[in-house]
């Protein structure tokens, strides 16, 4: 079975930047400005510790990205899916530890998914 994690959190009152300031400081990160008409204006991560970590905002283009989760301004995606099982289940577990001990941001989905080979 192939396994892949996606993991979103929320921040409340905390702007892209402001959360992409954070990431830098606190994990040593470097983003990259993005737009997409889908998306809006996003920060993109891709490296040793993610496949992919982009930070948004959960309003674009007149709706929620996460309507359950209307209160929070920014969003944190974060998406697992290559390499070894062992070794994704391993940067799962480091993303999430480091993200979760940041006081501002709450874990809103938790999602490993197997997938038939």
């Amino acid at each position: 079975m192939k396994k892949s994690y996606s993991i979103t959190y929320g921040v409340k009152g905390v702007d892209v930047e402001a959360v992409t300031s954070i990431l830098e400081k606190e994990c040593d990160f470097s983003f990259e400005k993005r737009t997409s008409d889908y998306i809006g204006d996003y920060n993109l991560y891709k490296g040793l510790f993610a496949d992919r970590l982009s930070i948004e905002t959960n309003f674009h283009d007149g709706s929620f990205k996460e309507a359950d989760f209307q209160e929070y301004e920014t969003l944190i995606y974060v998406a697992i899916d290559s390499g070894r099982n062992k070794d994704k289940e391993s940067k799962y577990k480091s993303m999430k530890k480091a993200l979760s001990k940041i006081p501002e941001f709450v874990l809103l989905k938790d999602v490993m998914i197997e997938e038939a080979m």
